[in-house]
């Protein structure tokens, strides 16, 4: 990311509109991007958990956010912005096509783990009920 006075991140997709949100630490991004219309909340600020149901060090969100940014598929702009609020904030805007995408994008990664696949599409599931 890069930040252009030390308290603010440089980055502004065109098609989003950026809403500064409070924060103390001068290295992190104060702005959550979101696009209008018709959206869901998919919100993984959770543990990924092992075979026991013991939760890992690793968020959900922190592995769908690498994964957007280092996939070669999807609009980067969007790719990135959804990796930055996932980073930062642990959820996501999305609509159904979005839905649709992420479940291709999860189900389809060789790199992915099943256990944070399933972990991860689940999640996605709770949004189409």
């Amino acid at each position: 990311m890069v930040f252009d006075d030390g308290d603010r991140c440089g980055y502004f997709p065109d098609e989003l509109e950026s809403v500064e949100e409070p924060s103390n630490d001068k290295n992190v991004c104060k702005h959550k991007f979101v696009a209008g219309g018709d959206h869901m909340k998919l919100n993984l600020d959770k543990n990924l958990v092992n075979l026991k149901g013991e939760p890992l060090p690793e968020k959900l969100s922190d592995i769908l956010a690498n994964l957007l940014a280092t996939s070669t598929v999807g609009k980067p702009a969007k790719m990135i912005t959804w990796a930055v609020n996932l980073t930062n904030y642990g959820e996501i805007e999305v609509d159904k096509d979005d839905i649709k995408f992420l479940t291709e994008l999860i189900e389809n990664n060789q790199r992915l783990i099943n256990l944070a696949k399933a972990q991860l599409l689940e999640e996605i599931e709770k949004l189409k009920e």
